[in-house]
């Protein structure tokens, strides 16, 4: 197992850094079947978490059972990565159909934040568009950091404050390339999780390369607004800067083990705090997401467009 301790002290937590291939995540996608699942569901019925273990409080209620997992089928109840390098080094699983080594490196080159909270159809999909189109990423040898592979599902490790401050920052900077998957570019559901922001924000803080991840669709979305609304400014003379500036409140948050939301929040108080860490957050986002003015003006363009019909449309 490549876990790989960043900082040396009595309460370090190890930090998982191999990564998955795509391939991986795609299979599961095509064996799911049902499209409407999210991405928490997907990771508790069918890979296998601590949530399915108590009927009562699991939000799929009691339709699986540990044993009818992929990880829960082994009575040590590994993460996936750790339960295909036990076992399936020399013979692909019987059901995801890979070996150990045609799907899992030791470090992943690419940190993937997101909620779990969106498709996981969707974030199958947007990670291959992601993936394909950018320089220097291929679906062969990109390596994906993805909690519910490389991390243990079944068990809830306690952490320190420094692992949350330093260690867990350190090793997204070690990785050094961070993809944030966004499932719409308005009312996001990413901007709503505690683990989300703190993810970003980390990357921000150890200088890894951010990129913002949207569909095909949605990122047409953003562009049609964008350009709009630099069309409208246009013609009546308003000011069209920070026109698509994402507002982000960290304190609204929300995490689904309450421990991981008062650790997180433990981190930020007693660090940058939450005026601050809001608005680097909210600058790296707006930076991600802008649409060069210079594009828009070009190709937009109508001096005989109704603005102010449609001006409610697009407040």
């Amino acid at each position: 197992m490549e876990d790989i301790q960043i900082n040396q002290s009595n309460n370090t937590v190890l930090f998982e850094l191999r990564g998955v291939k795509h391939s991986l995540l795609k299979r599961i996608n095509d064996l799911i079947g049902d499209q409407d699942q999210t991405v928490a569901e997907v990771s508790a019925t069918f890979i296998g978490s601590h949530e399915i273990l108590n009927p009562e409080t699991c939000r799929w209620g009691n339709k699986v059972k540990p044993e009818d997992t992929i990880t829960g089928a082994s009575q040590s109840r590994l993460s996936l990565a750790d339960l295909l390098e036990k076992e399936y080094k020399a013979t692909p699983h019987p059901l995801l159909g890979f070996t150990y080594n045609e799907v899992i490196g030791c470090k992943a080159n690419l940190f993937v934040s997101f909620a779990y909270s969106m498709k996981y159809s969707s974030f199958v999909s947007i990670l291959e568009e992601f993936i394909s189109k950018t320089p220097g990423l291929s679906l062969e040898s990109t390596y994906l950091w993805v909690d519910f592979v490389v991390n243990n599902q079944w068990v809830a490790i306690d952490k320190s404050f420094e692992w949350w401050s330093t260690t867990f920052m350190t090793a997204i900077g070690d990785i050094g390339f961070t993809c944030i998957v966004f499932d719409k570019y308005k009312e996001c559901s990413y901007l709503k999780r505690a683990w989300c922001l703190w993810e970003a924000y980390c990357s921000i803080k150890s200088n890894a390369k951010i990129e913002i991840a949207l569909s095909t669709d949605e990122r047409q979305k953003l562009f049609d607004t964008v350009s709009y609304i630099i069309e409208y400014c246009y013609h009546t003379g308003r000011s069209s800067s920070n026109i698509h500036e994402y507002n982000i409140d960290f304190q609204k948050a929300d995490c689904f083990v309450p421990s991981d939301k008062e650790n997180i929040f433990n981190a930020v108080m007693l660090g940058i705090g939450f005026k601050s860490i809001n608005k680097i957050i909210a600058d790296a986002i707006d930076k991600n997401l802008t649409v060069p003015r210079e594009i828009i003006e070009t190709k937009f363009y109508c001096e005989d467009y109704d603005y102010d019909a449609c001006d409610d449309d697009h407040e």
